[in-house]
């Protein structure tokens, strides 16, 4: 907050209607603070395979600003099924040269990809990024790097099949081998460490052209991207 006393001029917001495929679902009732909010809600749908839907925040009530009308809320950020990323500070491969961080990559900007089916390193434009906070995220490690990445982001293995952490309790990843990419070429390195790390992370992942099993490098391990 730079600016406490413009803050309580202009109007906060007091309560949110939240409508799923334009039905109500929910009412958040905020409290009149400067701080993060957060709001625990039924996943309206189980598992993955379900229609795409709608949702929408409805502005019900404010807490009056002492000067002015107008009411603004700085984000909403969602986390739940189907919201995978990778952190911010990890480094995205731009080209054989050159990496940058995925919070500085630019729509329109190329990056090197990984055609899974052609089993080839290319070049491929950033056609959209999308960026999610979460409370949690896994850092995984191999011999050579590691990763922060959200517990269902899919990940490239040997078999050319993806994989994500869901199942990380469970013993699963214990013999995995994963894609990560090397002076061109693409290596495999078992998984040796894995663990949960709870905080608030803002995290992105990069929807590129060509294939819905494109893959791009994140700190050079092959993850999957948006389709």
């Amino acid at each position: 907050m730079k600016n406490y006393s413009l803050w309580k001029m202009n109007s906060r917001v007091k309560k949110l209607n939240l409508y799923l495929n334009d039905k109500l679902y929910a009412i958040l009732k905020l409290r009149d603070n400067t701080g993060v909010q957060e709001f625990f809600i039924d996943t309206p749908f189980k598992d993955r395979d379900h229609p795409p839907y709608k949702l929408k925040f409805e502005i019900a009530d404010v807490y009056r600003g002492s000067k002015y009308r107008d009411t603004a809320i700085t984000e909403i950020n969602l986390s739940g099924l189907d919201v995978h990323c990778v952190a911010s500070g990890s480094i995205i491969r731009i080209s054989e040269e050159k990496c940058k961080n995925v919070e500085d990559i630019v729509k329109g900007e190329r990056i090197v990809t990984y055609d899974v089916a052609e089993g080839k390193f290319i070049g491929s434009q950033v056609n959209d990024i999308f960026k999610v906070c979460h409370k949690s995220v896994y850092r995984i490690t191999t011999k050579s790097t590691e990763l922060l990445v959200t517990e269902d982001h899919p990940i490239l293995t040997k078999e050319r099949t993806f994989i994500t952490l869901n199942c990380a309790d469970s013993g699963m990843l214990d013999s995995v081998e994963i894609g990560l990419y090397s002076s061109g070429s693409i290596i495999y390195e078992r998984i040796v460490k894995i663990e949960k790390i709870v905080g608030y992370f803002e995290t992105y992942n990069l929807e590129v052209e060509g294939k819905k099993d494109n893959c791009f490098i994140a700190n050079n391990i092959l993850v999957k991207s948006e389709k």
